[in-house]
């Protein structure tokens, strides 16, 4: 299934299944909204910008790329980015957390998280196993925090079993 249609796809199962898990939405910690109610107020099919953002929450991004992996074309890499955003006064967990280390923050620990349900996993799109191949924080703006995970996989680019004629 490797066609456009592939990005749809994966990302709604991506999204469902993080607004499943409730670990994650717990981290996330929206005073108003659970579950698939963080659809499009904190968990996103685009990479928002942080700065049209005027409340002290956490908000996750969800991309979906796919690029030829091979010069015949048989193969793609599907590419899963989740892009972790917390307003800096939301970073602290550890009223959350107490049992962990103080050392984790909000960023940290939703990226282990996302890793622990991701990482080795192919049940999401009907695509192959995902692998975290990078995980790194960063500063988005004066006032968010971030962290970029990306999964990788291969896939085949066209089913050969697909009449079409």
């Amino acid at each position: 299934m490797a066609n456009s249609s592939l990005i749809m796809t994966v990302k709604k199962d991506i999204i469902n299944a993080i607004c499943n898990d409730s670990d994650i939405v717990s981290i996330i910690d929206s005073p108003k909204y659970k579950g698939e109610d963080l659809k499009n107020t904190h968990i996103f099919t685009y990479n928002k910008n942080p700065n049209v953002i005027t409340e002290s929450i956490t908000f996750l991004t969800v991309l979906v790329d796919a690029r030829l992996r091979d010069r015949n074309g048989t193969f793609v890499t599907p590419t899963v980015t989740i892009y972790i955003y917390t307003h800096y006064q939301h970073i602290d967990i550890n009223n959350i957390i107490s049992k962990k280390p103080m050392y984790y923050n909000r960023n940290d620990y939703l990226a282990f998280l996302l890793d622990e349900k991701f990482n080795g996993s192919s049940e999401y799109g009907g695509i192959g196993e995902l692998q975290l191949v990078s995980n790194y924080e960063f500063v988005a703006t004066e006032k968010f925090l971030g962290r970029k995970l990306v999964f990788e996989t291969i896939d085949v680019n066209d089913s050969p079993c697909d009449n079409r004629w």
